[in-house]
């Protein structure tokens, strides 16, 4: 084989509903964005998993309410 070698290339792959998936080709230049992206994306579903914990929490501390 001859020639400039390729690679390496990044996707970036998504997942939906319904065991869908999708992956998007990340070129070079977007790379550092893409990552700031992925970063805020795990930051924001570990606060929701903290406040889910928490609300859970809370139901099952919580008396029912007998006049309900």
């Amino acid at each position: 084989m001859q020639g400039e070698k390729h690679g390496p290339a990044y996707y970036l792959t998504v997942s939906y509903a319904k065991g869908k998936t999708r992956q998007v080709y990340v070129p070079k230049a977007l790379r550092p964005l893409a990552a700031t992206w992925v970063r805020n994306y795990h930051q924001a579903m570990t606060v929701l998993e903290a406040i889910s914990s928490i609300n859970l929490e809370l139901i099952r501390l919580k008396e029912p309410d007998p006049d309900r």
